[in-house]
């Protein structure tokens, strides 16, 4: 696929197939730990199979391998993932677990840049060059047995049980004529680093915003949030 210049950028450079390329490009650029004489798949094809995995709504790992057994559907895959080798579920989980959050920010930024170079970005102006960022928590894996050093644990009351989960906070900026929405890099709430209570997402959103400006740091921007956070800033 011939590659476009800063000033070559239309909406067409916004398409699906564009954009997991662009995701790819910056997945090839991780640091490796592995030993290079046992590597047998790039480490672009764990991201990208996990990136398929969400967009093709596939309910878990087993069942994404099982079914890109099939040739067309790793045929499929190829085509519009640009995944050369699929990596098994267990061992998936081994390679990318070994990462942290903030190697996809540069995923999310790099997205972002196309939408502002297309000027796509403008139709989700608000008033005078101010944005709406909509943020919200959202869980996306709960277990009774299942965990990691990271995960929140909640207990029931009067139990010694405990239900292991993670949650993030995503944002997006979003706007009322629009159907689709453009999102930023979300925060994960979980647990943190010498701490032995659970993380919460009045934290995560602090991380959030700073990790937001950071990333835009010029965009002015109206947070919409829910009343948990109505005293951010007090």
């Amino acid at each position: 696929m011939a590659r476009m210049s800063p000033g070559d950028l239309s909406v067409n450079s916004l398409s699906g197939t564009e954009l997991f390329r662009v995701a790819r490009d910056h997945f090839q650029k991780l640091p490796d730990t592995r030993d290079p004489s046992r590597v047998e798949i790039p480490i672009e094809d764990f991201f990208m199979s996990a990136l398929a995995i969400f967009s093709l709504k596939i309910p878990s790992l087993l069942q994404f391998e099982e079914e890109m057994r099939k040739q067309r559907s790793f045929s499929n895959l190829k085509k519009l993932f640009y995944v050369s080798k699929v990596p098994s579920d267990t061992r998936m989980r081994e390679v990318i677990d070994e990462y942290q959050n903030d190697v996809f920010r540069p995923v999310f930024r790099a997205v972002f840049e196309r939408v502002q170079r297309a000027k796509v970005l403008k139709d989700f102006e608000l008033w005078d060059n101010t944005y709406g960022l909509a943020v919200d928590g959202t869980g996306y894996f709960s277990s009774d047995s299942v965990h990691c050093e990271n995960c929140l644990e909640k207990k029931q009351r009067g139990s010694d049980e405990a239900t292991f989960h993670h949650q993030m906070l995503a944002g997006a900026l979003v706007h009322p004529d629009q159907r689709c929405v453009i999102p930023v890099c979300p925060e994960a709430i979980q647990q943190q680093d010498g701490n032995t209570k659970n993380d919460c997402e009045q934290n995560a959103m602090k991380r959030f915003l700073l990790g937001y400006r950071e990333d835009h740091p010029k965009l002015k921007t109206v947070l919409l949030t829910d009343a948990l956070h109505a005293t951010l800033l007090a």
